[in-house]
């Protein structure tokens, strides 16, 4: 044994290196029975709904849509080559605090280079396609994406000539109409199926980008290809506030008679006649119906009740049901609901608009960012790199006097770099390239030598 022991000691055991198998065991087991035959991947709710029910229907879902498009197409976009200073500018651009920020846009102002304006990739940017602008595609990308949790874009590539596999046009495609032409177990996703009416066309995968929303519904029938639509969480919220809404409008059109007015006398003798009643109705709409007789005192000479029959909006809480729909409506997107309050203070809805770019918008445009450049870069080089520039935003513009603070008063940056992270030009003045020292600065070793410190004395 002792023998066996040093052996093993003085020719240590090789542990066996591990060999993985060829095969993508996820794939395979998720995607092993796809086959030739097609199989068509569509969501189990029906993404109609969403747009029928949802945006077209429900008035606050399509003013937190809105919001959220009307602000973010807004960004300019534009295109430049990668770098290694493009790299650490966009580590630093999506960051939540600003001076991280700050140092991303002085980075990309001193470091990057926009390319040149008649640049192909540039021109499908400015001009996704003969009908629409890029803040009109834009607008619709984030629209279908906050409504039905997925974008489909189509990019139409000539099959010949000098352009031949390029990008030259694209096109936002309807989500609702669009299903996931599962592949194999290599290719999970063969093509994408837009079915309208009776056109049924099957287009390629490598010619749609498809950015989606993550979904936790996983099935063998590839439901998690899917992108999951917000208001799949919130549609019994989304239900019970259409039905407020309908009750209310009810309410006003088809209220009716508020209540009965009737003898309070339980004999039948003395109920009045039909001919009594008319003429009481004619009385009642004179003396107490009507804006003359608002708070008005009525006297009667018999015996009269009073029974309501019909509840005011207030009285049957549809208001207060409305108002917390609104609350939770708004956090399926994480909307600060004070966006939509009428009596919000002036600093309240300031934090609001802030923390509707940051929190809402910033997170969905890096994520088209991050799919675009893929998508471009396939057909022209991955070499070019979709920035949206964030620092547009008034709600991000820096403090002034934070950066004047923090960063003017700083031997290490030049008057320029000081006026780029305040997005200002940069002054034509030769003085503002410059680094300027504090006169009161002294190196270390003069400051020693002329107080005559004697290093002795701190000896032990």
């Amino acid at each position: 044994m002792l023998l066996k022991a040093l052996q093993n000691y003085i020719t240590p055991q090789v542990t066996p290196t591990k060999t993985y198998p060829d095969v993508n065991l996820l794939n395979q087991i998720l995607y092993g029975q796809f086959t030739a035959s097609t199989l068509v991947v569509w969501y189990d709710a029906n993404q109609q709904t969403f747009i029928d029910k949802g945006y077209k229907g429900n008035a606050l879902v399509y003013s937190i849509i809105r919001k959220i498009a009307e602000k973010g197409k807004q960004c300019p976009t534009y295109v430049y080559k990668e770098t290694e200073a493009a790299k650490k500018y966009r580590g630093g651009k999506y960051n939540s605090k600003e001076l991280n920020r700050l140092q991303s846009i002085a980075l990309r102002k001193k470091e990057l280079q926009d390319v040149n304006y008649s640049d192909p990739v540039n021109q499908l940017i400015k001009n996704p396609n003969p009908m629409q602008t890029w803040s009109e595609f834009l607008d619709s990308m984030l629209t279908w994406y906050n409504t039905s949790g997925e974008i489909f874009v189509y990019g139409f590539s000539p099959s010949d000539g000098l352009n031949k596999g390029k990008i030259k046009e694209m096109y936002v495609m309807p989500s609702n109409y669009v299903e996931i032409v599962a592949g194999n177990l290599f290719e999970p996703v063969r093509g994408y199926k837009l079915i309208i009416g009776d056109q049924n066309i099957e287009i390629p995968a490598d010619q749609v980008l498809h950015i989606k929303n993550t979904n936790l519904t996983w099935d063998l029938n590839g439901a998690q290809l899917r992108g999951m639509p917000p208001l799949l969480a919130g549609l019994k919220t989304l239900q019970a506030n259409n039905e407020a809404t309908e009750a209310k409008q009810k309410t006003f059109q088809n209220g009716g008679a508020k209540g009965i007015i009737s003898p309070n006398i339980t004999n039948p003798e003395f109920w009045p006649s039909p001919d009594q009643r008319a003429k009481m109705d004619e009385r009642i709409d004179e003396r107490i119906n009507g804006n003359k007789n608002i708070n008005k005192i009525v006297a009667s000479s018999i015996p009269l009740r009073y029974d309501a029959i019909g509840l005011s909006p207030v009285a049957m809480d549809i208001i207060n049901s409305q108002n917390m729909d609104l609350q939770t409506l708004c956090g399926l997107w994480g909307v600060n609901p004070v966006l939509f309050s009428s009596n919000a203070t002036y600093a309240n809805l300031e934090h609001a608009q802030k923390s509707l770019v940051t929190d809402v918008i910033m997170p969905q445009l890096q994520m088209i960012e991050e799919k675009f450049t893929q998508f471009i870069g396939k057909s022209y080089g991955m070499d070019y790199v979709i920035d949206f520039d964030i620092s547009s935003f008034s709600e991000l513009q820096p403090d002034v006097k934070v950066i004047l603070d923090t960063y003017g008063k700083s031997p290490y940056f030049t008057g320029n770099e000081v006026r780029s992270l305040l997005n200002w030009h940069a002054s034509e003045d030769p003085a503002m390239d410059v680094h300027w020292i504090p006169s009161n600065v002294i190196p270390s070793e003069e400051a020693l030598g002329n107080a005559g410190t004697d290093f002795v004395d701190f000896q032990a």
